[in-house]
């Protein structure tokens, strides 16, 4: 399954039928109500969810980021919300992260990180940092790191 965005904000996981060639087909769609053009890029989980942000009212000051865990759906196109997680004010650009014990990193538009378990229990947040652009808040050597400006926590 390849999983891509659209500039409207629609995520769309695609896949490969036999015999189509080079055409892919549309296995889900999803785009939440009120969500904005602008969204961060998909983490898949090892049991397939899939783990994206969205902002509501992006263009205004009033923007407000949501983390979805989504699965994939039984029948039809549109997928199962699994929970959602409020990430709090600011525009969602960073795509989140998932950690060696399922753990779900998620960098909120205010500079907030949240570390997210795999049922969508917040297990903990902390604040102090501006995002730069869209970012990925860990690496392989399993340390977050949050950027701003001339610094890294």
């Amino acid at each position: 399954t390849a999983y891509i965005g659209l500039h409207s904000g629609t995520v769309f996981a695609l896949r490969d039928p036999v015999g189509a060639g080079n055409q892919l087909a549309a296995k889900w769609s999803f785009h939440p109500p009120g969500g904005s053009s602008w969204h961060a890029t998909p983490a898949i989980g090892r049991d397939g969810t899939v783990y994206v942000g969205f902002s509501t009212d992006n263009a205004s000051p009033n923007a407000e980021g949501t983390l979805y865990a989504l699965q994939a759906p039984t029948a039809g196109i549109e997928p199962r919300v699994l929970w959602e997680v409020e990430l709090g004010p600011g525009r969602q650009t960073s795509s989140p992260v998932l950690g060696p014990d399922g753990t779900i990193y998620a960098l909120g538009g205010n500079g907030r990180l949240s570390a997210i378990s795999p049922d969508g229990e917040v297990r903990g947040s902390t604040s102090g940092a501006t995002p730069l652009g869209k970012s990925r808040p860990a690496n392989r050597l399993n340390t977050c790191w949050r950027a701003k400006w001339r610094s890294v926590f």
